[in-house]
């Protein structure tokens, strides 16, 4: 290895002088070129999955900001990482995921999900590449061949991943970093065969619940036709799908390792779970009954069946009283949001949707709530009051599904502004 040429003594202090009025330059140069401080935020910022136009859309409803980001083949599903500052979406077509800064919606990587083949051409790219890859389709022209992940969790740890696989029916863990796979989770003599759609944890975060439905092709009901929506609201049930009678939710040390718990509940193709503030009850929502299962998760028993509009994807427990618990109603003619007294069980308003309400959520800080509309490429921001009143629409990609806010309030305290 060639040695440094030493500076000739005569030119040293001449040297040390220029190097230090380059310091200085320097330095008054990054002075000049720091940006200005960023300002504090205002209001929430939300995510929204656009499944047909292979992007995200990031909103900040207090000044109009909504941009699209671009990431893998048919993105599904959000999760948010433990410590509440990373987020992550599920890139079905692409065997992929993709990370965000939770507070910036800036991108961070790409990684797949499927097994990567060990060979020295793929090592030979290293690790940066495959750092931005979201899809075999990329290098090789087709496409990934495996798993098909509908849903990823962060697991407890923050350094892993709960996958929800379809091909085959699985739940599997993968490293956060690499996306190797690390554990099946495993479920012993279930009652009838089995696909899980859905893995979360409790809100305390000792115990994995997943989601099971029946394995098969139940019959979803036919938008719009399945019923006349009753004048009394209090009979608010329209009959539920045939070929979806079952379904099984499973319980689990937080490692997966072990299976503390199971029931079945008496409805089909469950989709998304939710819990009350205490983290006791936990509300599932049945698409295919038109129906949110409530559960008491101690007890791992059914309280109730709370009864929806048709074809719910999920459900929203009120953050300012829990009073009211929201559920979108996919196929509903109109289009509608059933609002349902929680004290009774009876749906007391159908707040508008335009058509087609996907998935909501609601800011905990200021009560409204936000509604992905599927049909109309759209995001309704929606004060739930009474009858409930769009206040205003933002336009979303093709086909958006999945909905996630972080709110002011989080914004200011984990952002670190």
């Amino acid at each position: 290895m060639a040695r440094p040429t030493p500076t000739p003594r005569a030119w040293r202090p001449l040297a040390f002088s220029l190097a230090l009025f380059g310091v200085c330059l320097g330095a008054d140069a990054a002075l000049a070129a720091r940006p200005p401080a960023s300002p504090a935020p205002r209001g929430p910022l939300i995510y929204v999955t656009n499944v047909m136009d292979q992007s995200i859309s990031v909103i900040e409803p207090a000044t109009g900001a909504n941009r699209k980001v671009p990431v893998g083949t048919m993105p599904h599903n959000w999760s948010r990482s433990p410590d509440g500052k990373e987020l992550l979406v599920v890139n079905t077509g692409s065997e992929s995921v993709s990370f965000f800064d939770a507070f910036t919606g800036a991108w961070r990587r790409n990684m797949l999900l499927a097994p990567i083949p060990e060979n020295p051409q793929h090592a030979a790219l290293g690790p940066a590449r495959f750092r931005g890859v979201n899809s075999c389709h990329e290098c090789h022209g087709a496409n990934a061949i495996g798993r098909l992940p509908g849903q990823v969790t962060y697991a407890i740890d923050g350094k892993s991943l709960w996958t929800v696989a379809m091909n085959p029916p699985s739940v599997i863990r993968v490293d956060r970093l690499t996306g190797k796979h690390l554990q099946t989770l495993t479920i012993t003599d279930p009652p009838f065969p089995v696909m899980a759609s859905n893995v979360q944890y409790t809100p305390d975060g000792k115990e994995l619940i997943v989601l099971h439905r029946r394995e098969g092709k139940p019959k979803l009901p036919r938008a719009g036709t399945a019923y006349q929506k009753p004048k009394d609201l209090t009979a608010y049930d329209h009959g539920g799908a045939p070929g979806a009678k079952a379904s099984l939710i499973t319980f689990h040390t937080p490692d997966g390792l072990e299976e503390t718990g199971r029931m079945v509940v008496p409805t089909g193709m469950p989709f998304n779970i939710t819990f009350d503030k205490a983290g006791k009850l936990m509300y599932a929502a049945y698409r295919s009954s038109n129906k949110i299962a409530e559960i008491d998760v101690a007890k791992r028993a059914l309280k109730r069946m709370l009864l929806v509009g048709e074809g719910p994807n999920n459900a929203v427990i009120d953050a300012k009283d829990g009073k009211y618990l929201y559920a979108p109603s996919f196929y509903d003619i109109p289009a509608d949001i059933a609002k349902v007294e929680l004290a009774t069980g009876h749906v007391r308003a159908l707040l508008p949707a335009k058509n087609s309400p996907a998935m909501l959520e609601q800011d905990p800080d200021s009560g409204l709530l936000y509604a992905v509309i599927s049909a109309s490429n759209c995001l309704l921001e929606i004060d739930p009051a009474g009858k409930g009143k769009i206040r205003r629409e933002f336009p979303l990609g093709a086909f958006p599904l999945d909905v996630l806010i972080i709110p002011e309030s989080e914004r200011r305290r984990l952002g670190g502004r």
